[in-house]
């Protein structure tokens, strides 16, 4: 199809309202990389000079250096979530979609996940073949070995996790202690007792929040188990792990600050989560087995194991 037409595809099925080709085309390639190294100014400044050329040239007058910027930095997750983002909402339109993609609808409709990833495979399989094939020592130097290449395939191959549903009623085995925890920066936060009885609100809300999250590491706790490799024995501590070396500090700070209560000190370790790498955790490499809502979850776990406490 060359690029011009992978283009007019992502544009005639994901561009929003009256948003031009070259807005377009800006907010797709800003998509290609994560946030902090998102560096797209050398045709941000110039989009329309930058899509007319493109465009004319179906894509031979990419400059080369900019192409490999993307390949080194690119960001599947951030590509997904792009598309995922602007997919078409009616089911007709998802239809047609699917049949481009060459999905059978008819004996098995694929769900939004399977229809992103296989537009996000067509896109950057586009973008590579923009790519002069001769490597440079530069590019030799930064090519993953053939062991990184070979766990990248594994972990491609495990299967996505189980997910657990959050039962309606409180698990006292597996949640007793940080729903009390939880309460308790509730109670710190409106200043009267917060429980079972009287939690409703911004509270009852952010409650239901923190147990999906919690359900969400659980189930990536489960299905580690469930996977039974050697491999992968003791990656869910791993994650613990990570993700405590990583909010430590921030817990620290907010527990010597008197001026906090226990809600807002809770908020501000999510925060902090969120942002944390977990690279020692093998399946990071997986969309599927981290997100902020299972690092977020991992927090609860560190409650559980009285590793922190959100009313001093």
């Amino acid at each position: 199809m060359g690029f011009k037409g992978e283009f007019n595809f992502l544009y005639d099925n994901f561009s929003n309202g009256d948003e031009g080709k070259a807005d377009f085309m800006v907010a797709l390639f800003s998509s290609m990389v994560s946030e902090e190294k998102s560096d797209c100014s050398f045709f941000v400044d110039h989009k329309s000079k930058f899509y007319d050329n493109i465009l004319s040239s179906d894509g031979k007058t990419f400059n080369k250096d900019h192409l490999r910027y993307f390949k080194r930095n690119l960001s599947v997750n951030s590509l997904d979530q792009f598309f995922k983002s602007r997919l078409p909402y009616s089911g007709d339109a998802q239809e047609q979609l699917a049949k481009h993609l060459g999905f059978d609808t008819e004996n098995d409709f694929p769900d939004e996940d399977a229809i992103v990833d296989k537009v996000v495979e067509g896109f950057i399989a586009t973008m590579q073949a923009l790519l002069p094939s001769e490597r440079t020592v530069r590019e030799a130097v930064h090519e993953p070995s053939d062991a990184v290449k070979e766990l990248d395939a594994c972990i491609a191959a495990i299967p996505r996790p189980t997910p657990i549903p959050v039962p309606d009623a409180i698990d006292e085995e597996r949640e007793h202690t940080y729903i009390n925890a939880l309460y308790d920066a509730y109670g710190d936060d409106a200043g009267h007792e917060i429980n079972a009885n009287n939690c409703g609100g911004e509270y009852a809300e952010d409650l239901s929040e923190r147990r999906i999250d919690f359900f969400a590491a659980e189930s990536i706790r489960c299905s580690i188990d469930e996977l039974r490799s050697t491999q992968l024995d003791g990656q869910f501590d791993v994650l613990k792990s990570e993700t405590w070396n990583g909010v430590k500090n921030t817990y620290r700070k907010v527990a010597r600050d008197k001026s906090m209560n226990g809600y807002d000190r809770m908020l501000e370790v999510m925060d902090k989560a969120s942002a944390v790498p977990v690279d020692a955790y093998i399946l990071s490499n997986s969309k599927y087995w981290i997100s902020n809502k299972i690092k977020q979850g991992v927090c609860h776990f560190l409650v559980n194991d009285k590793k922190m406490v959100w009313k001093q």
